[in-house]
């Protein structure tokens, strides 16, 4: 006789997974009114700034020199566009103390004076024109001629 014995053997793996669920954090930052004034003999304007700007108005600096200053000089150190159009869509207004144009506007679309001296000006107001994004970059600083 014989005798024929059979063993089975049954392995179960389980897994196990764990989810942890993430949360996503997003700050509103608000828009800002983008009016500024600049007192100071020197100073440098970066645009676009950290917080938007409300979109009812053209963001606007006022430099002021003071009395110590009979001109103010101002150097345009780098602007860009998106508008890919050969047209002056965006731009920089240049005003006098009365708010009348004091200067030729600057197109971000055209070679443009980047150096600009506004002589017997002891107040400039820069607005910024613009319906596409932009960036410049500028610096100014007032001074007095002596004779």
């Amino acid at each position: 006789t014989t005798t024929t014995t059979t063993t089975t053997t049954t392995t179960t793996t389980t897994t196990t997974t764990t989810t942890t669920p993430t949360t996503t954090t997003t700050s509103f930052v608000p828009p800002i009114s983008c009016n500024f004034t600049l007192s100071a003999a020197s100073g440098e304007i970066v645009f676009p700034l950290k917080s938007p700007c409300v979109t009812d108005q053209d963001p606007f600096w006022v430099i002021s020199v003071g009395d110590f200053s009979n001109s103010i000089n101002f150097n345009i150190a780098e602007y860009t566009t998106s508008n890919t159009n050969d047209d002056c869509t965006d731009y920089i207004q240049f005003l006098g103390e009365d708010d009348a144009q004091i200067r030729k506007k600057m197109c971000f679309n055209e070679d443009t004076p980047l150096k600009m001296n506004f002589k017997g000006q002891k107040r400039v107001k820069v607005v910024l024109h613009h319906q596409n994004r932009v960036t410049f970059t500028a610096n100014f600083f007032g001074f007095s001629k002596i004779h």
